[in-house]
């Protein structure tokens, strides 16, 4: 099981900043789109395994290791349920803090979930960082105005995403591995 934490915004695309300039116009800060502080953004956890998406988490708050344990009960442990999976199966999560506190590695322990130990700074490792480039393309199709409609069309993306999509992303492991190591570290193509 892979699992992940995306931020999505309602008045530009997620980690894109836009440019309008000449070819031949240096970058200078007229040039660069206007972003809002405090823009209404949601956050979203996510859950996949080869069977497809498992449950999700829409939250407004920033995830901490309280808010990360209501995940994994209510949002993790059900679709481990749902997929038949082992108890004991192996779990993939990034560094962030509060996966490590001492409360989430107890409850997990409590859980018999088995994490995967993941290297620093690698999310071109993680399938969910695809999934989340996938997703985030879907929603550019059409304007998003409300948090509402953010909540819903996220909803919507992560529900249609075909079980296959998420085996193959899966699959693709090994080969993004290897270029890992081949970069020695660096970024690997998507």
């Amino acid at each position: 099981m892979f699992s992940d934490e995306s931020t999505f915004f309602i008045h530009r695309n997620k980690n894109v900043t836009k440019i309008w300039r000449t070819a031949r116009e240096r970058i200078t800060s007229d040039c660069i789109q206007a972003v809002q502080s405090g823009a209404a953004k949601v956050g979203f956890w996510g859950v996949i395994s080869a069977q497809g998406t498992g449950c999700c988490k829409l939250y407004s708050q920033n995830m901490n290791s309280q808010l990360y344990a209501n995940v994994i009960q209510n949002d993790l442990i059900p679709s481990i349920n749902m997929w038949q999976l082992e108890a004991n199966g192996i779990y993939q999560q990034d560094n962030a803090t509060y996966h490590k506190s001492r409360d989430i590695i107890a409850l997990f322990e409590d859980l018999s979930i088995n994490i995967l130990p993941w290297p620093a700074k690698s999310p071109d490792l993680n399938p969910m960082e695809h999934l989340w480039a996938i997703i985030d393309k879907k929603l550019k199709k059409t304007p998003i105005r409300t948090i509402q409609e953010l909540n819903e069309r996220l909803r919507i993306e992560w529900l249609s995403v075909e079980s296959t999509v998420c085996a193959k992303l899966i699959k693709s492991m090994p080969i993004r591995i290897a270029q890992c190591i081949k970069a020695k570290g660096g970024a690997i193509d998507k």
